[in-house]
């Protein structure tokens, strides 16, 4: 079975591209534009592989499509050679799903963002997740705190990642993801003192 990539009116500046639809084997694709740069792509879990593979293929068209090769794919999930295989610019930062992140691994990926989001006014950056939604709520609060001390993060879609975080986040995630993500601001001196990562380190070759 495969999932058609519709538009669903959302109020702005959240909108679903692919909106969240049960198949025949409760497989669910939510795609969101948490703001204009920054797009989730979550499947859950128990998504059938075969379908998972499929919706892929399908969220890696639209995307190409509509972006170019101007996207930058997160993988905060485990690593997926098949993801990797759709896409040429692949940054891989996952943890295990339902626990809480190493403060170092969440300074990476918002200094990655912001360097990618930075480098260009097309840039925009896609973050993968296979699991509870968690991981994502994670870095966008992360990169929330981020933004209020960087000049160059996109300041501007504060509120978005905000509504984004309360309404599709909060709900379900962990409540030690909550403590990391109310203590995070208190590690960025440290964090902005180090080294930024490569954007791209751990990229694949491979076309989407």
């Amino acid at each position: 079975t495969r999932v058609a990539l519709s538009v669903q009116p959302q109020p702005q500046p959240i909108r679903n591209m692919s909106v969240s639809r049960t198949m025949e084997d409760s497989c669910e694709l939510d795609l969101v534009y948490i703001t204009e740069r920054i797009i989730a792509v979550s499947f859950p879990s128990t998504a059938n592989e075969e379908n998972f593979r499929s919706n892929l293929r399908e969220v890696a068209q639209m995307l190409k499509s509509k972006h170019g090769g101007s996207y930058l794919l997160f993988n905060l999930s485990e690593r997926r050679p098949d993801i990797t295989k759709l896409h040429n610019k692949v940054l891989e930062f996952g943890w295990p799903d339902l626990h809480t992140p190493a403060l170092e691994k969440i300074c990476s990926v918002c200094k990655a963002m912001d360097t990618w989001l930075s480098a260009d006014p097309h840039n925009v950056v896609v973050l993968h997740n296979k699991g509870n939604r968690g991981r994502i709520g994670v870095v966008i609060a992360a990169y929330m705190h981020y933004s209020n001390i960087s000049a160059r993060s996109e300041g501007s879609g504060r509120f978005a990642m905000k509504r984004f975080y309360e309404d599709k986040i909060v709900p379900i995630g962990q409540p030690s993801q909550r403590r990391l993500d109310l203590c995070t601001h208190r590690g960025w001196d440290r964090c902005l003192g180090g080294s930024v990562p490569p954007v791209w380190s751990g990229v694949s070759s491979g076309q989407w």
